[in-house]
């Protein structure tokens, strides 16, 4: 068996309707379709994740996630017709992990575009600061914050509150995930890494290499990326509309 691993920070395009076509084109072809989307294959993440499912901290009823660059790209990658704005080049990460986290889906979305710190990102048609408030199926809402002006490093955290505690996942200065409850806080063993990002793209392509093998794994492929894309682009309406929008 063989495959295609699309190793990118952001979705596969930026037209969910082409990422079906990709899909299909695997599955007619024999071959595996990976994203890179790799926080799902992070330490950090993959602590967090087995803890909710393992119940450490009851139902998640909250989930904050942040991503916020020290600085933008440039004004031409900025342009929403060549990376599909904020919103989709790093929005699509926090939508996917709300998802992945939580194993229940996102319903409906509040976006809010705060006002533009730099003028060449406005002048691309652009933000570069937002809020989006994302409603799930099981009943948790989360909220997402994305900012290209951090200014100190570019920093990942996620916060999930649950019913008996929290976890909280963070980047800088080191990479990990801790477990806070009724006995205090405690780092989670295994859940340390350097670099997250390499750490979790290290593992992404082992898995692939297990997927190409044979083994039957659970991996981000099209859907992945066309949900988050859908996630995005209503993210965006109703940052524009001032008003929710429910997904389909």
């Amino acid at each position: 068996r063989s495959g295609v691993h699309v190793l990118c920070e952001k979705p596969l395009t930026l037209d969910p309707e082409r990422d079906g076509e990709l899909a299909a084109l695997a599955q007619t072809t024999g071959r595996i379709l990976q994203v890179g989307f790799w926080r799902r294959f992070s330490p950090p993440w993959t602590s967090a994740k087995r803890l909710i499912m393992a119940g450490a901290i009851g139902r998640p009823i909250y989930l904050r996630l942040a991503q916020w660059d020290a600085d933008p790209p440039s004004p031409e990658f900025c342009n929403p017709e060549v990376s599909g704005g904020l919103a989709i080049d790093c929005g699509v990460h926090e939508f996917d992990l709300a998802e992945w986290l939580t194993g229940t889906e996102i319903l409906s979305v509040q976006g809010h575009d705060l006002p533009i710190v730099d003028a060449a990102v406005g002048e691309a048609g652009d933000v570069d600061n937002l809020i989006a408030l994302l409603h799930l199926s099981g009943g948790a809402t989360a909220s997402v914050d994305l900012s290209r002006n951090g200014r100190y490093g570019d920093d990942v955290r996620t916060e999930i509150l649950g019913e008996d505690g929290a976890i909280f996942v963070e980047i800088l200065p080191r990479a990990r995930a801790r477990l806070a409850g009724r006995s205090g806080i405690e780092t989670v063993a295994g859940s340390e890494a350097d670099d997250a990002m390499l750490a979790g793209l290290n593992a992404q392509a082992l898995a692939f290499r297990r997927l190409i093998g044979g083994e039957d794994l659970d991996h981000p492929g099209a859907e992945t990326s066309r949900r988050a894309v859908v996630v995005g682009r209503a993210v965006q309406r109703s940052a524009a509309s001032g008003r929710p929008v429910a997904l389909s």
